[in-house]
């Protein structure tokens, strides 16, 4: 057992398509190969004699286990080609990680004005505040693809704020390398007895390789709305509201390409039978609740603007200065979702109600 720990992982510089990897053992004499229907144990030297049948079966085992977190799955060129991206994704999760840590640090310990709707103690203010700003993972409990919202205002000293665009920076490069790498594609081996593949995105892949699947794309995205001056009085808004693209035939062909399945050859197919005067279609993300902030300042930012409209998914931050009182603020009522009921009937759309195709929600503009 001991001389197995210094057994060496190595992978051959061609392998046959039916071999995911090869693990050897050179003091013990042992290889494992896995390949993509089991496993196969296969001596690559004279079996030694002081090794019992005891003492291989623990080694196999060990060498078994080793494998499988170098290979985690993925095909042996997989591999190759998401070598030099986990580099790069890895060192924009890292300075993401230590910038946000810094501002967390920061916000525990300096002193600043905090209101958030529904709490009176600053030490539980505070530790939401961390929270909003900090999370960037998802939770057991939480719902992939959806990323929870914190409202409130919080005014900070000039040294916290400049912490907090050093966050922003970091977000912006992150999103730089991560918008790239969403857009390709790779083949990865799915778990199960048949071995077939599947196609996911390369940063996907990457994430899985560097055990952070649990991230939260949209949450390490998303930046903390800074203020440009003083603000006055700040009003929050929620809306059901959803997007539309404008997209060429061209580009939803593109992303039909990534896509597979019955559903996704019908619609290659259905585009083809679109007549030449018809050149653009609707791309349309679903209902989802957006919180906004009119927020008007005493006088004018950089900008010359003395009011503006920001999003406010997370807390507003704005440098506090003793020559102004903080603002007047006023929260939403319930959310928009559980009022949907009571909303206004929704106004006359320039797409048509159905969707064009089945695998994405494509709609036709209206004639």
């Amino acid at each position: 057992e001991q001389s197995s720990e210094r057994g060496q992982a190595r992978h051959a510089t061609s392998l046959p398509p039916w071999l995911i990897g090869a693990y050897h053992d050179h003091r013990n004499g042992l290889v494992l190969y896995i390949h993509r229907t089991g496993l196969d144990f296969r001596e690559f030297r004279a079996f030694r004699p002081s090794i019992t049948v005891f003492s291989w079966l623990r080694v196999a085992k060990r060498m078994f286990v080793r494998c499988m977190y170098k290979i985690s799955g993925f095909g042996y060129h997989s591999r190759t080609m998401l070598a030099p991206h986990i580099a790069v994704v890895s060192r924009a999760i890292t300075d993401l990680d230590q910038a946000i840590q810094r501002l967390i640090d920061a916000l525990s310990h300096q002193p600043l004005w905090l209101q958030l709707p529904g709490v009176t103690q600053e030490a539980e203010a505070r530790e939401r505040l961390c929270t909003a700003y900090g999370t960037i993972d998802y939770e057991m409990e939480d719902e992939a693809g959806r990323t929870e919202t914190c409202l409130g205002v919080v005014g900070v000293s000039a040294e916290v704020r400049l912490t907090a665009e050093a966050v922003n920076r970091a977000k912006a490069a992150l999103k730089s390398k991560f918008v790239p790498l969403q857009r390709q594609q790779v083949r990865v081996a799915q778990k199960g007895p048949d071995g077939t593949n599947e196609k996911i995105p390369v940063l996907r892949a990457v994430l899985r390789q560097m055990q952070r699947s649990n991230l939260n794309i949209h949450a390490a995205y998303r930046k903390i709305p800074l203020l440009g001056a003083a603000p006055e009085r700040i009003s929050f808004t929620r809306a059901r509201t959803r997007s539309v693209y404008r997209k060429s035939i061209e580009d939803i062909q593109t992303i039909l390409m990534n896509q597979d399945g019955p559903y996704a050859s019908a619609d290659r197919a259905r585009l083809e039978t679109l007549g030449p005067g018809e050149t653009h279609l609707a791309l349309v993300r679903e209902h989802y609740e957006n919180v906004r902030a009119n927020v008007t300042y005493h006088g004018l930012d950089r900008r010359g603007r003395g009011r503006v409209q920001i999003g406010a998914e997370l807390p507003l931050m704005y440098t506090a200065s003793k020559r102004f009182a903080p603002p007047e603020i006023r929260f939403p009522g319930p959310s928009a979702e559980a009022s949907e009921e009571k909303m206004r009937q929704p106004r006359a759309s320039k797409i048509e109600a159905e969707p064009f195709l089945r695998s994405l929600s494509v709609h036709r503009y209206s004639r």
